[in-house]
Parts: C-alpha cells; sequence; structure tokens
C-alpha cells in the first residue's frame, strides 16, 4: 500500500525527478554561492511555470568527448526533465576550452529549434567570454522562457524571428558616396559636352 501511495505521489510532482541534482551544478565554480542561490531560484520558478526542466550544469574539462556527448550523459546519468516526456533544456559549459551545448529533450525539443539554440548562444556566449556567467545564465534562463512561452502560443522560435541586421552605417556611407561620384561625373560630363 505504502509503494502505491509513493508512486502516485512521485508521478504527479512537476520537478525533475532526482532531486539528488538541482537545477544548478558548477563544478568548474564560476558562479559565488549568492549568484548560484539566485540564478538557482530563477531557474526553479521558470521550470515549475513553463514545465520544462530549465538546467546548467557548468564542468571543469569534458576530456575526449564533445561538448554534446557530455550535455547528453549529464541529462541521462541525473535525470532531469518534466513530465512522462522528460521536458528539459540543459546548458552544458565547459570552462576548460570553452564549449558549451544545450541539450533539448521533451518539449525542449519544440521549444528550442536549432535556430533557437543559435540564437541563444548568441545572447550568452560573449557575456561568458567576459566572465560574466552570472549574467549569462539568468539570460539563458529569460531566453528558455521566452522562446518556451512563443511555442507554446503556437510560434516556435525560427529564422523570421531573428533580429534584423541594421544596415551598416560604413557600407551606407561608402553606397551614398558612389553614387553622389557618379551622379557627380555624368553631370561634369555633360557641361564639359556643351562647352566643346
Amino acid at each position: 500500500m505504502l509503494v502505491i501511495i509513493f508512486l502516485l505521489t512521485s508521478a504527479a510532482t512537476p520537478i525533475n525527478a532526482n532531486a539528488q541534482y538541482p537545477r544548478l551544478t558548477d563544478e568548474a565554480d564560476v558562479l559565488t554561492d549568492k549568484e548560484e542561490a539566485g540564478i538557482l531560484a530563477k531557474l526553479d520558478e521558470i521550470s515549475k511555470t513553463c514545465q520544462v526542466d530549465i538546467v546548467i550544469c557548468t564542468v571543469l574539462s569534458i576530456g575526449g568527448y564533445s561538448a554534446e556527448e557530455i550535455a547528453d550523459n549529464l541529462f541521462e546519468d541525473r535525470i532531469y526533465g518534466i513530465g512522462e516526456d522528460r521536458s528539459c533544456l540543459l546548458l552544458m559549459v565547459s570552462t576548460e576550452n570553452s564549449d558549451w551545448h544545450i541539450t533539448t529533450a521533451g518539449y525542449g525539443i519544440t521549444a528550442m529549434t536549432d535556430v533557437g539554440i543559435d540564437y541563444v548562444g548568441e545572447q550568452i556566449v560573449p557575456l561568458m567570454s567576459d566572465g560574466k556567467f552570472e549574467e549569462a545564465f539568468l539570460e539563458y534562463a529569460l531566453q528558455c522562457e521566452r522562446l518556451i512561452g512563443m511555442a507554446r502560443g503556437g510560434n516556435p522560435f525560427d529564422a523570421d524571428d531573428l533580429p534584423k541586421e541594421p544596415f551598416p552605417v560604413v557600407r551606407n556611407f561608402v553606397i551614398c558616396l558612389i553614387i553622389g561620384m557618379i551622379a557627380s561625373a555624368i553631370v561634369t560630363g555633360k557641361h564639359k559636352a556643351k562647352l566643346i
């Protein structure tokens, strides 16, 4: 009877299946204790609200493995994921060679497309390169929340959602200069022709 009650209780719990591993594990020690506590609280909040496990794991080294293999192994070994489909977005960061990878599972696959992964990477990698890991991880969490919200609204993030690059000022100036020179040459040529 106790076994049946336990199974019913654990099946209804909307958090990651293995409480031994929190949603933030900082093995590379890139965060202070205070930063860890703040980021973990944000990850827990978004995970519960969105019903997708939002996870960050830092490691010192990935050895001879790829970043994808390490991230996938962390997801499997630590039994992350919410629900039967184990919905999860797991960011793995290795500080040795600045490797990173986002493993997606369950609804996380729908929410974060390959285009979404690249876009999130563009937002967080410069911050991590500058040693701003707290900012990078909070940005990751917020981007996960945003992309999940878009997907739930029927519009998963794709290439059409990428920000449009502003027309570069230098290129704009050069094009205007060339057009001006051509126009000037035409006008000057017409005046010369009248003088001859």
